[in-house]
């Protein structure tokens, strides 16, 4: 079962006892006020999930750390996040954190493409496909 009808389900459970509850408006009016807040806090909550784990959440050594850290400060690479041996990247800049590492010599830097929304990097339309 997905979230959707999970959310649906509990959405009809809600509803049916919002009706067995028609002679208390107070109450009805208070419960929907909860729950629309707590509707609006997962969702800001879930829209702000900014940054993923470096590597799949691979935990790097001191030395690892060190050249990371370097090569970070030297590409102008500073909204990371460092849990213990672990980084976090924002999502935005995946690219520009996979070139930093792969710049501090480490081999398991996957080579990613992340692609461009710019319309320069666009194929146009009456260029030849090779």
């Amino acid at each position: 079962m997905n979230q959707l009808q999970q959310l649906n389900q509990i959405a009809n459970r809600m509803r049916a006892w919002l009706v067995s509850v028609a002679g208390h408006p107070q109450l009805r009016i208070s419960l929907l006020s909860v729950a629309f807040t707590l509707c609006c806090y997962w969702l800001v909550s879930w829209c702000s999930i900014t940054h993923e784990a470096l590597l799949g959440g691979k935990s790097f050594s001191t030395e690892e750390i060190q050249k990371l850290e370097f090569s970070f400060a030297n590409n102008g690479l500073r909204d990371y996040e460092q849990h213990g041996s672990q980084f976090y990247i924002p999502i935005i800049s995946r690219q520009k954190y996979y070139d930093a590492l792969a710049d501090a010599g480490d081999a398991s830097a996957p080579k990613v493409r992340v692609p461009s929304t710019s319309k320069e990097d666009l194929p146009s339309a009456n260029a030849p496909e090779s």
